[in-house]
């Protein structure tokens, strides 16, 4: 019994750890899907989030929610600056001159963080260090736990983004057949030529993004008006991945 504890403690605590990474894969693929770009400086400004955390919480002595909060938008109006002044200036480059920025910007990033909060780790305690949950004999850390039903409390954002990716490249597979179909000779049977197609894959686009909207508010509606379970969120994530990647090749 103690061997089946352990392997399920060992369990949870990977789980955490994948929550943690599953959420930096979902940044990915927003930001993709945003900016039809990959920022490789994703994960620095990820760590800037946590210097500000730890200055807020730790040297500025806040409440850990106040300081969290602060740190958030701290790092999301860090993240507006540098979309709005630099990786917007490189929109339609070439993907080669994409990556290597963003890895400029990364390397810059870390020297920033370091010249600023040394290069020792560093931490802060919140209100789940070192405190534990007890489940059936086992004794999970609050920490880890905290991190998981975080991860399957978002679960909403995820299916709803799942739901935009699916539909964005549905439009996107039928803008591909409209263009090509548009592009084709006038005929016997359509003398003036085949340039309607893509006006009715516009009004195809548009109803597809209505059904999208209209769904989206009514499992964000469903899930406040109603107790309910928390649903895994793995094949939003699997979605948004899938359209991600055949996006991509679409596009070339």
């Amino acid at each position: 019994m103690d061997d089946v504890a352990r392997l399920l403690q060992l369990v949870v605590n990977g789980a955490a750890s994948g929550c943690i990474y599953g959420l930096i894969a979902f940044g990915f693929v927003l930001i993709y899907k945003a900016t039809e770009m990959v920022n490789f400086a994703q994960g620095e400004i990820m760590m800037l989030g946590g210097f500000a955390a730890y200055t807020f919480i730790h040297q500025f002595g806040l409440n850990y929610w106040v300081g969290f909060g602060l740190a958030i938008a701290a790092t999301a109006a860090f993240g507006f600056l540098l979309d709005a002044v630099v990786l917007r200036r490189v929109i339609g480059q070439p993907q080669f001159a994409v990556v290597m920025l963003t890895l400029g910007l990364a390397f810059i990033f870390r020297a920033m963080a370091g010249l600023a909060w040394t290069y020792d780790s560093v931490g802060f305690n919140t209100p789940f260090t070192n405190k534990t949950v007890h489940v059936a004999g086992l004794v999970l850390g609050e920490d880890n736990v905290s991190i998981i039903v975080g991860t399957l409390i978002g679960s909403v954002s995820i299916i709803s983004e799942a739901i935009h990716s699916g539909m964005d490249l549905l439009a996107a597979i039928i803008a591909m057949f409209a263009v090509k179909k548009s592009h084709l000779p006038a005929d016997d049977v359509h003398p003036f030529g085949h340039g309607k197609v893509e006006s009715i894959s516009g009004l195809i686009e548009a109803v597809l993004i209505f059904i999208a909207s209209f769904w989206i508010i009514f499992e964000a509606i469903n899930k406040l008006t109603s107790a309910q379970e928390v649903e895994s969120p793995g094949w939003g994530v699997a979605v948004m991945f899938l359209s991600a990647a055949i996006n991509y090749f679409v596009s070339r």
